[in-house]
């Protein structure tokens, strides 16, 4: 199955304390980058294998203010573009259980085996 995991996490590294993939085990009010791969879909195959996937990766982000959102929501996306990605939505919202300003924004890529993006 094709993904592209590495190249987000390289793209997302040190962007903030926090980058984790998949969800935290608490819920902590602290500004954290949390992604995942939310749809892989064989978009083409050729010889009876997989060609090219269609990935769709989900960023949440949360700081306490909506300016640091806003921040740390402009420096992933510039990232996830210089990495080939495509930003597909993103949505704000206040988390006030946990007092925190969120992000979520989903990214989208036609990827083949060797890596390569096509949009």
């Amino acid at each position: 199955m094709i993904e592209l995991k590495e190249r987000v996490r390289d793209a997302l590294a040190g962007i903030c304390e926090e980058v984790i993939y998949g969800y935290p085990a608490d819920p902590a009010g602290r500004e954290r980058v949390l992604w995942r791969e939310s749809a892989n879909r064989c978009h083409a195959r050729a010889d009876g294998a997989e060609y090219l996937a269609e990935l769709n990766y989900t960023l949440e982000i949360f700081s306490p203010s909506a300016e640091g959102a806003a921040a740390l929501t402009d420096a992933a996306d510039g990232r996830m573009r210089d990495a080939g990605f495509r930003r597909e939505a993103a949505a704000e919202q206040f988390e006030g259980e946990i007092g925190l300003c969120h992000v979520t924004a989903r990214y989208r890529a036609l990827a083949d085996g060797d890596g390569n993006i096509y949009q």
